[in-house]
């Protein structure tokens, strides 16, 4: 009884085991079931996630991403080059002021100093003048001897002509003797034949239309014969003023009146006026000199070509007669004072 307790019990044991082993076999093969249906499960599921719309939906995202970034470097390019062009305007622009103002200063500085180099030349050949004929009554049948040399030296280191002309009272008697005067003094100091001489013959001129005689002489010079004047500027007091004697000597534009011209024709008014304020005020400091506007002047100078000139007219008083206006001294400066007007615009 023992033995068949004890073979009893093995055999229980046995059964047991087998019974676990079995029930272990089950376990495996129900957890391979179950691995297997989890895996169908989570096949069926990664198939339904990659479906012809999520994989379409995911490539049109893409594509928007990339757009929007295309955009996004494009704006930001746009944005930096707009920047950098506006710095690098404004710098060029701000450069552009400084050096310009830099030269107008320059040209204003280098301009003031000419002009006062031609005023001190034009003043001290006035001087010179007065000094030499000192009696008003006796002008304008005046000349300086050895004016052509005097005026070149006192040009120092400026460029134009000096030039002299009187003050006539015109279109009568005292025009006729002055006329003869310095076409007599032309014969005496040698000059060529037909100095002073114009189409219409000798005596003062203007350049223009000859209104009196409605006509155009072939040399364009017309006979000032009457206190007419082509810029319309009514002249009452008969007033002419001759260009008669030149630092070059002989000059084409000899027995020219200056007055032709409306500048300066004003500012002869100008110097007169001046002048009798002067007298009035018995002032012998008052400086009554005074420039043209710019305009376009031909020249005689082999170092001034044609162009922009202004007309500084320096009054002569004669030394014996100091508040007398006798006489218009006018120093013509040349083109190099257009550094003053164009060198907002041309420097020659």
């Amino acid at each position: 009884m023992v033995a068949d307790s004890v073979f009893s019990g093995t055999t229980g044991t046995a059964s047991m085991h087998s019974t676990t082993h079995k029930s272990l076999s089950f376990g495996k093969k129900k957890g391979k079931a179950l691995h297997g249906g989890t895996a169908s499960n989570t096949g069926t599921g990664t198939h339904s996630s990659s479906s012809p719309a999520a994989t379409a939906k995911t490539r049109r995202n893409i594509k928007v991403g990339r757009i929007i970034l295309v955009l996004a470097l494009l704006v930001s390019a746009v944005l930096l080059g707009c920047g950098s062009y506006f710095l690098m305007d404004t710098a060029e622009s701000r450069l552009a002021k400084n050096r310009y103002e830099s030269i107008v200063q320059r040209a204003e500085a280098n301009a003031n100093w000419v002009l006062t180099q031609k005023k001190q030349a034009s003043d001290a050949l006035a001087n010179m003048f007065g000094a030499a004929n000192p009696n008003a009554n006796e002008w304008p049948f005046v000349y300086m001897e050895g004016y052509q040399e005097i005026a070149s030296n006192l040009k120092l280191i400026t460029k134009g002509s000096l030039s002299f002309c009187p003050i006539v009272i015109g279109y009568g008697e005292e025009q006729r003797a002055f006329e003869e005067y310095y076409y007599n003094l032309y014969d005496e100091w040698g000059y060529p034949n037909g100095t002073g001489v114009s189409a219409f013959g000798k005596g003062i001129y203007g350049f223009g239309y000859d209104v009196i005689n409605n006509k155009i002489w072939p040399d364009y010079r017309y006979p000032v014969i009457s206190n007419y004047t082509s810029h319309g500027i009514p002249n009452p007091d008969n007033i002419m003023v001759p260009f008669v004697q030149s630092d070059f000597g002989v000059h084409p534009a000899l027995m020219l009146d200056v007055q032709f011209e409306a500048n300066r024709f004003v500012t002869t008014q100008v110097v007169m006026e001046c002048s009798e304020t002067r007298k009035t005020a018995q002032n012998k400091s008052m400086d009554c000199g005074s420039i043209t506007d710019m305009i376009w002047q031909p020249t005689n100078a082999e170092d001034v070509v044609s162009g922009p000139t202004g007309l500084l007219y320096s009054p002569i008083y004669p030394r014996n007669d100091p508040f007398e206006v006798s006489q218009i001294f006018t120093r013509r400066n040349e083109r190099d004072l257009c550094t003053v007007i164009v060198g907002e615009f041309h420097v020659s």
